[in-house]
C-alpha cells in the first residue's frame, strides 16, 4: 500500500526489498496506473567506469530489455517497461511467486526424470531467446523459476546482449558467473549462443550432481578448470545419460549441442530406458512448489526458499505388503466398516496428490482393490 513515505520511481511505488547482488536490487512494487504487482530491478552501475563507459552501460541495458520485452513466450519472464530517475536506472518485470532452481537445489539434487522436466522448459525458453538474436550470458539455478503449476521461467537479462553487438564488452574482459562460463568466454573470447549452451550443460550436471562440475578456493582455480580440465564424471546414472552430459559441456564449441532443444531431446530419450527399466517412482520436480512470493530476477533467494523440497516419505514395499496381508486376514472387519477401511487407504498413499496428478500413486488403491471379501454364510437352522 503505498504511503507518503513509499519511495517511489516513475510510475512505481517500492513495497519492500526482496533481493539484493551484485549488479543490482531487486524491489516488489506496484503501478499506480494500474495496480499491478510487479518486480522492479534498479541497476548497480559500476563506478569504476568512466563517464563514458557508464552512459553505454546504461544504453545497452536498456536496449536489452527492450529486446526481451518484446518476448512472449511461456519460459521467459517478462518484461513491462525500462526508466530512469534521479541516476537510477532500473527495469520493470513481472512478479514471479515461486522459488528458484537454486533453493531447490540446497536440497538435494535432482534425479533425471526431474532434471528432464526443467530442462526442457529452459531449453524451450533459451530457444526463444536466441531466435531473437538475444545471448543470455548468465545462465545459472538462481536464474531459473520453479513455479505452481509445474511451470519453469528462464529470468535476469541484467548482462544479456544483443548477438552481434561488439561494443558492449572491452575486449578481454568476462561477464558472468565463473562457475557457468565456457571455456571460450575464459580464454577471452566473445559469448555466443554456444556460450550459453554450455552454461545449460553445467545446469544439468548440477541438477543431477548437486554441485557444478568445476569448484575451486578461488575464482581462478575454477577458470583455469573451466579452460584446461574435463569434469568429474557423474555417480549413479546411466552410460547414456553421461554421454549427453559429456557433449554439453565439450570445450569445443563446435562439438557442443546446436540447440538448447536438441540438448533436451537428446537427455529426454537417455533417461527414457531407465524410467522404463522398472517400477521406479520418479520425485516430481514441480509438483511440490508452493508460493513463496521470490521476485523475478531476484539475485537472492528468500529466507524460507530452503526448506523448499520435492522429495515426499514414501511407504516402502514391504509396508504395502504387510498392510496388504492384514487387509486379506480380516475382511469381516474391513467389510462392517467400510469408513475405517477407506482411512487406512487414505494413509497408505505415498503422497497427498489426487491420483490423476502421478498414475503411480493409485498402484495400492489397485492392490487392495483385488482383496476378495467373502459373505458371511448363515448358519443352518
Amino acid at each position: 500500500m503505498e504511503t507518503q513515505t513509499s519511495p517511489k520511481l516513475g510510475n512505481y511505488v517500492l513495497t519492500r526489498e526482496a533481493g539484493r547482488g551484485g549488479m543490482s536490487t531487486v524491489y516488489e512494487a506496484v503501478d499506480t496506473r494500474i495496480g499491478r504487482t510487479v518486480a522492479l530491478k534498479v541497476l548497480a552501475v559500476p563506478q569504476y567506469l568512466s563517464a563514458g563507459q557508464r552512459e553505454a552501460l546504461v544504453a545497452r541495458i536498456k536496449r536489452e530489455g527492450r529486446a526481451v520485452a518484446r518476448m512472449s513466450h511461456p519460459n521467459i519472464v517478462e518484461i513491462y517497461d525500462v526508466g530512469d530517475q534521479d541516476g537510477l536506472h532500473f527495469l520493470v518485470m513481472e512478479f514471479l511467486d515461486g522459488v528458484t532452481l537454486r533453493a531447490r537445489l540446497d536440497t538435494g539434487p535432482l534425479s533425471p526424470d526431474e532434471t528432464a522436466e526443467v530442462l526442457d522448459q529452459v531449453a524451450a525458453g533459451l530457444d526463444a531467446v536466441h531466435a531473437q538474436g538475444v545471448v543470455h550470458r548468465d545462465i545459472k539455478p538462481s536464474n531459473v523459476m520453479l513455479l505452481p503449476g509445474r511451470r519453469v521461467k528462464l529470468m535476469d537479462f541484467g548482462v544479456a546482449r544483443q548477438a552481434d553487438d561488439t561494443t558492449m564488452t572491452q575486449a578481454g574482459s568476462m561477464v558472468g558467473s565463473p562457475a557457468y562460463m565456457a571455456p571460450e568466454q575464459v580464454r577471452g573470447g566473445a559469448a555466443t549462443p554456444a556460450s550459453d549452451l554450455w552454461a545449460l550443460g553445467v545446469l544439468v550436471y548440477e541438477m543431477l550432481a548437486g554441485k557444478p562440475p568445476f569448484v575451486g578456493d578461488n575464482i581462478p582455480s575454477v577458470l583455469y578448470q573451466v579452460a584446461h580440465k574435463a569434469p568429474e564424471p557423474l555417480h549413479d546414472v546411466s552410460p547414456a545419460i553421461q554421454k549427453v552430459v559429456q557433449r554439453a559441456l565439450e570445450k569445443d564449441p563446435g562439438r557442443r549441442y546446436g540447440t538448447a532443444r536438441e540438448l533436451a531431446d537428446a537427455f529426454r530419450t537417455a533417461v527414457a530406458p531407465v524410467e522404463s527399466a522398472g517400477p521406479r517412482r520418479p520425485r516430481r520436480a514441480l509438483a511440490g512448489v508452493k508460493g513463496g512470493a521470490v521476485t523475478a530476477a531476484a539475485p537472492l533467494a528468500p529466507a524460507g526458499a530452503r526448506t523448499f523440497s520435492v522429495a515426499r516419505k514414501r511407504w516402502p514395499v514391504a509396508a504395502v505388503l504387510l498392510l496388504l496381508s492384514t487387509l486379506a486376514a480380516v475382511p469381516m472387519f474391513l467389510r462392517s466398516n467400510g469408513d475405517n477401511r477407506q482411512q487406512v487407504t487414505k494413509r497408505g498413499t505415498p503422497s497427498p496428490e489426487p491420483p490423476r496428478r502421478d498414475p503411480v500413486e493409485k498402484k495400492p488403491a489397485r492392490a487392495q482393490r483385488t482383496v476378495s471379501t467373502p459373505p458371511p454364510v448363515k448358519p443352518a437352522p
